[in-house]
């Protein structure tokens, strides 16, 4: 689970995967194209979407990492949410899940 208080990357025991802590999740220009990525757990948190409000993206990466929750109803929960704002943002999304 992230913890942005943390010092260094903000997982803990994560092995440097190289996703740094940060309380902005940034709009990135890829081919041009206004692009904001939101990863897994990011995706239940209202903070996180009010982001990608105010920088406008064209679209919307979404990556899962479902394995830990098979069997529960958390990733239907986390899908429709990230579907949900979408919507909300008037944005297209794109995503990718790992089971």
């Amino acid at each position: 689970m992230w913890h942005p208080w943390l010092r260094g990357t903000g997982y803990v025991r994560a092995n440097h995967v190289g996703y740094p802590a940060t309380w902005w999740t940034p709009v990135y220009r890829i081919e041009g194209i206004h692009t904001w990525a939101s990863i897994c757990y990011d995706q239940l948190l209202p903070i996180v979407w009010i982001e990608a409000l105010l920088q406008h993206p064209q679209v919307i990466l979404l990556t899962n990492n479902e394995w830990w929750a098979r069997g529960t109803g958390i990733p239907t929960v986390q899908r429709n949410t990230a579907w949900v704002w979408g919507r909300l943002l008037g944005v297209p999304e794109i995503e990718a899940e790992n089971f």
